[in-house]
């Protein structure tokens, strides 16, 4: 009777219990402030992504053509000694010039302000918004030249009008010669529809299950995967028959089509794969990108393309040749002429090429960040910031060459950072061919590429006979290219030079040996040739170009640039100084990629103050990627505190 008693209990120990494993208070906590932070904390940026039509739509505009009579009628006063001409708002020598603007506004409108605002040498401007409630802000960077537009939204909420002063003054001592200061301005008043307080739950909770499944896969709460899917499933049911379908969003049918995957292959799979998982989520984050910037692009059909835009359009019908693209890098030409032969070459498809190349370097982003720092979350994360960033967004509807860049310097830098074992010749010439094609992109990259190869063939303790292979194979792919410059304009480094030119006249424009202001008004790139080398030391000194890097280093990295320019949530701005630090110690060698990435860009930065986004946006997958790498070592701090605690 013992034996079989004793049998019993042996058996009935070796069934296997259904219930749900006991959960850790920490992991509890954890999943806790993942949710807050990605959920509570930037509920903004999730309801942006899921986009609702906008319901009404209404301009203002003054433009160069009409831009006094506007001043005359819509404001409500103008003071100072200024000229209005043709081209705009024109200052001499002590005048000013001083407008001030009331706008009505329905209480839900958002409100965009697009300013043609100018702060050129001598000259000192303000921009001052006044509410209602009689408080006032002032907006940090005075020279706007338009692009992008600046979100009024979040200060207006709640008023019915608002005031805007624009105030400008050139100071005595500056040259007797007209200043152009003010030219044009756009504003934008839009509704959206309103998202029903069940809907707007149904987001949340929709959104949310998606992380939390994400973190399910490495914790104990994997065995209430299931009925969360389920509930939450029952929860948009609701939402949707109550609601009705015009609410219904694609992302959100995204998430769910992951929910329901989820649950498919935890249901039939024993091993619960999580790489297909995460394969899904790297689709719905490129599916949501695809879905805002298509958005976006409905309300710019009609609207003009950049003029760089447009030369590229004519270049790439009119081209005879691989090489024949004017003083134009190649590669990016290449890529719009073949698109433009397999759908037509026409304005919008312009821009639809930048759009799907934007969503390639989305993935790569993710692909960079995932394995730079081995971490799936890290990866997903940078992918979804990316995605999201408005900045970035703004520059994928311009039919530039940004996203092709992007295309050839991720691997660039990825293949560098990578590399663990001694480099062989194979090795020296992938990165000579990634190297080669980044400068096919932007003959200014060879600043960058060379710096990177022999900083990292040092890192690498290459041999010595190694180090000119990776130089000569990129110059030796750049070489046709240089030819054709040298043919047609005498240079063969045209394509970078002529920018130099362009900033030379920027700096020095009105004084003696240089053009005059009229004649870079008429053409910004007047004057006698240079080379960038002479414009960097020949026409400033050593102490100069040190003090302005330094300049521009802090105010790209550690200024507004990030916080206008791609994040959308100051938070994530927050996270990528955290990154910043911590990157520092953990990979070193993808701070200096950081850095030397935009060399020269940082001396502009410091001369001119303000600068045009697209000179340093080449860097936003490491932004995004140090983003992301602050907010998942915060949460394991976090996570590690409360194991200790």
């Amino acid at each position: 009777m013992r034996k079989r008693t004793k049998k019993k209990q042996i058996e009935k120990k070796e069934i296997p219990t259904s219930r749900p494993q006991k959960i850790p208070l920490n992991t509890l906590i954890l999943v806790c402030l993942a949710v807050v932070l990605i959920a509570g904390f930037n509920f903004s940026t999730i309801k942006n992504s899921f986009r609702m039509q906008p319901s009404s739509t209404r301009m203002y505009q003054d433009t160069i053509d009409d831009l006094g009579k506007k001043l005359k009628k819509d404001a409500v006063s103008i003071t100072g000694d200024f000229s209005i001409t043709r081209k705009g708002v024109i200052l001499r020598p002590a005048q000013r010039f001083t407008a001030e603007y009331r706008f009505e506004k329905r209480k839900e409108e958002e409100v965009y302000l697009q300013l043609w605002f100018y702060r050129e040498p001598g000259v000192s401007n303000q921009v001052v918004i006044t509410r209602p409630d009689g408080k006032s802000f002032q907006l940090q960077n005075t020279n706007l030249q338009g692009s992008p537009p600046i979100n009024l939204t979040e200060q207006l909420r709640g008023y019915t009008w608002f005031d805007l002063r624009l105030s400008a003054s050139l100071s005595p001592g500056a040259p007797d010669k007209p200043v152009l200061v003010y030219d044009g301005i756009n504003i934008k008043f839009s509704t959206t529809t309103q998202v029903p307080p069940l809907q707007a739950l149904g987001y949340m909770l929709v959104f949310t299950m998606g992380i939390f499944l994400a973190i399910s896969f490495y914790s104990p709460l994997s065995t209430y995967a299931i009925p969360v899917s389920v509930s939450l499933l029952f929860v948009y049911l609701i939402a949707f028959v109550t609601i009705g379908e015009q609410y219904v969003s694609t992302e959100l049918l995204s998430i769910l089509s992951v929910g329901i995957a989820v649950f498919s292959y935890w249901r039939f799979s024993k091993d619960s794969p999580i790489q297909p998982i995460i394969n899904l989520l790297v689709l719905w984050i490129v599916a949501s990108a695809l879905d805002i910037r298509w958005e976006y692009l409905k309300e710019m059909v009609n609207k003009p393309l950049d003029p760089d835009a447009v030369t590229y359009i004519s270049i790439a019908r009119n081209m005879n040749g691989p090489f024949d693209t004017d003083f134009r890098e190649p590669f990016f030409m290449w890529g719009i002429k073949l698109f433009f032969i397999l759908f037509g070459g026409t304005k919008i498809n312009l821009r639809l090429y930048s759009i799907f190349v934007s969503l390639v370097t989305i993935w790569f982003t993710y692909l960079f960040a995932q394995r730079v720092t081995r971490s799936q979350t890290v990866g997903l994360l940078s992918a979804f910031i990316l995605a999201q960033s408005h900045g970035y967004i703004f520059q994928n509807l311009r039919g530039l060459r940004l996203e092709t860049y992007l295309i050839t310097i991720i691997p660039f830098i990825y293949v560098l950072l990578q590399r663990k074992k001694p480099a062989d010749w194979k090795y020296c010439l992938l990165v000579g061919v990634l190297a080669g094609l980044n400068q096919l992109n932007n003959l200014s990259a060879m600043s960058f590429c060379i710096l990177l190869i022999l900083y990292f063939a040092f890192r690498q303790k290459w041999k010595l006979w190694l180090i000119p292979v990776p130089i000569a194979v990129a110059m030796l792919i750049t070489l046709p290219h240089l030819i054709h410059n040298k043919k047609q304009f005498n240079d063969a480094f045209y394509s970078s030079n002529i920018h130099a030119r362009y900033y030379r006249n920027q700096e020095f424009k009105g004084q003696p040996g240089f053009p005059t202001v009229e004649e870079v008004r008429k053409n910004g790139y007047a004057g006698p040739p240079i080379t960038t080398f002479e414009y960097f030391f020949k026409l400033h000194t050593l102490p100069q170009i040190i003090k302005r890097t330094l300049t521009g280093f802090k105010l790209l990295y550690f200024g507004n640039f990030y916080v206008n320019n791609v994040f959308k949530n100051q938070l994530f701005y927050y996270f990528y100084i955290i990154g910043l630090v911590l990157m520092i110690f953990y990979l070193p060698d993808l701070i200096v990629c950081f850095v030397l990435l935009s060399a020269t860009s940082l001396f502009l930065i410091g001369t001119f103050i303000y600068f045009d986004v697209r000179l340093t946006m080449h860097i936003v997958f490491i932004t995004v990627t140090l983003s992301a790498f602050g907010i998942v070592r915060s949460i394991q701090f976090l996570q590690q505190k409360i194991k200790t605690s």
